[in-house]
């Protein structure tokens, strides 16, 4: 706001409906009593983006502001003088005249004796940036791309200040008006002498009015805040410069009790009775400084455990890979594919030929899902791969791996398992199931075959109770068998109808190559895109 004379007389009052101050003649400033304006503003928007342009009116229009819009520097300053805007936003980077002389001639600019506060809005964000900004005569400086809810509360403290200003200038006379604003409001003289403290300042401070007014406006601050406020004062008296007029600012406040808290405080400078005052709007943002400090504490908190846990899991990632991948799930007849719902599955393949050349696959599916399923399958990969190393026929194989279950897994928690040992060399494959979907053998030109299961999963019954009886079958001509969990079949689409074990028999019998790729295709198709509600697990194994 341009320093209005100190020789100005006392505000006189007259009936004028209009609401803003004018002058009539050097030296005579007229103030109207009609009610202040309403708390939304006239914004003049000044960028040569329409799109940014379009931006700012979809985020001011709606909550209640009339937004007039400029795109250079020259058609901002006629806007200005037209339409008499509250508060300007200025891009700085337009054609012909930039952001930072259109600045400066909007605040050379009389606006009828009203301090009109310029945020600026730029991609240009080093500090000499925000320098020249605030030299130019801008009062704040926002970056782009531009955050919707700072810009808001930015003009919603500029409001604040904008409406404490006309306030006093139109209702000084009115004391009630005065302390029910809900922010403090200090009034000083140009030497820092309190001249009015309104009841919310005596709630923030825990001052009475008659305690302090009279009184330097230092005794509300820090020493290192009192210094550098006397030194301000001191330059103004001397020069006229003004520093602090109109943005927000963040500093410490001191209580009569003797104790600091955090403030926002905007200096307005207005003009009457011949003498210059500083309006300074304070907002205690204790509560606030609280509640950021404790969000960053649960941020830090969260990032130390979120890193822990990614740690944790990186290392059980590593150890369940060591235990799982084995030479075997390469192996040239065997084909296979694991979709887990989360970090972890709790479905397993694991394969590897005996020292006599039988290929044995393991297909298995845990209680439960993620990370709690995943553990309880490493015991059981583990001692399937010992076993079939030392050359143990699948019975048992079998029996050892229901026994370590049942020994160590809490009750409750079992292992539906399905474990196949397949010789080529006498063309016949050996199978037990124990609580797995049926295994489909599926024969050239013959009727897909289901093998159904005939036990009950690992970990349940004691070896004494255990049945690990197998199945033995012969194949004549090339065929393949395929295993599954129950993921596959229970997968659903949109209208909740499960993929099923008839439409997984149509997928093999369509094709005259049955492969993972061709069954994944036609579950995608039937899920459309869902995530599954359980782990999926396939593998094919090829009988030549």
């Amino acid at each position: 706001m341009d320093d209005l004379d100190n020789d100005l007389p006392e505000f006189q009052t007259t009936s004028t409906q209009s609401p803003r101050m004018s002058k009539t003649r050097k030296g005579d400033t007229q103030i109207s009593t009609a009610p202040p304006p309403p708390p939304c503003c006239k914004i003049l928007a000044v960028d040569d983006s329409p799109p940014i342009l379009f931006l700012l009116q979809s985020i001011l229009t709606p909550l209640g502001h009339e937004v007039i819009t400029a795109s250079n520097g020259m058609e901002a300053i006629q806007k200005f003088q037209e339409e008499s805007p509250d508060l300007v936003l200025m891009d700085i980077m337009m054609p012909g005249m930039d952001g930072f002389e259109a600045t400066r001639q909007i605040k050379d600019t009389p606006n009828n004796g009203l301090w009109t506060p310029v945020i600026m809005l730029s991609a240009l964000d080093e500090p000499a940036d925000f320098t020249k900004g605030l030299e130019a005569g801008a009062d704040d400086y926002l970056t782009k791309p531009i955050d919707a809810g700072l810009l808001t509360t930015k003009i919603r403290f500029m409001q604040r200040v904008i409406e404490t200003q006309r306030n006093l200038i139109y209702n000084m006379r009115f004391q009630s008006i005065f302390d029910n604003l809900l922010d403090g409001i200090v009034t000083s003289d140009d030497r820092g002498t309190i001249v009015t403290f309104n009841h919310a300042a005596e709630r923030i401070f825990g001052y009475q009015a008659n305690e302090v007014i009279g009184q330097n406006v230092t005794i509300l601050m820090p020493v290192a805040e009192a210094h550098r406020h006397d030194a301000y004062m001191a330059r103004y008296r001397t020069t006229g410069e003004t520093r602090i007029m109109g943005a927000g600012r963040e500093l410490q406040g001191k209580r009569k009790n003797g104790s600091f808290f955090p403030i926002l405080t905007g200096v307005t400078e207005v003009s009457w009775g011949g003498m210059r005052h500083f309006i300074a709007c304070i907002t205690d943002i204790s509560e606030r400084k609280r509640s950021e400090k404790f969000n960053d504490e649960t941020r830090r908190r969260l990032e130390q455990y979120h890193k822990h846990n990614e740690e944790e899991k990186d290392i059980l990632s590593g150890l369940m890979a060591k235990i799982v991948r084995r030479d075997g799930l390469e192996d040239p007849l065997l084909t296979w594919h694991i979709r887990s719902t989360d970090e972890f599955s709790g479905d397993v393949i694991a394969a590897q030929r005996d020292p006599q050349g039988k290929l044995f696959i393991l297909v298995a599916d845990a209680t439960g899902h993620g990370l709690a399923a995943a553990i309880s399958l490493l015991p059981v990969v583990g001692i399937f791969y010992a076993m079939v190393d030392k050359g143990l026929a699948l019975p048992e194989v079998i029996a050892e791996m229901n026994k370590r279950l049942r020994e160590m897994m809490p009750v409750g928690r079992f292992l539906a398992a399905c474990v196949i040992a397949v010789d080529e060399n006498n063309r016949t494959f050996q199978i037990w199931n124990g609580g797995m979907p049926s295994v489909l053998l599926a024969e050239e030109g013959e009727a897909t075959i289901a093998l159904r299961s005939h036990h009950l999963a690992l970990g349940i019954l004691s070896p004494a109770e255990f049945d690990h009886q197998i199945q033995q079958v012969h194949w004549t001509r090339p065929a393949r068998l395929v295993l599954y969990s129950d993921g596959l079949t229970e997968a659903e689409n949109e209208m909740g109808e499960m993929f099923g074990m008839d439409r997984l028999k149509d997928t093999l019998n369509s094709c005259a190559m049955i492969s993972v790729e061709h069954v994944l295709e036609q579950l995608n198709q039937h899920m459309a895109g869902r995530r599954p509600h359980d782990d999926i697990s396939l593998a094919i194994v090829e009988l030549r």
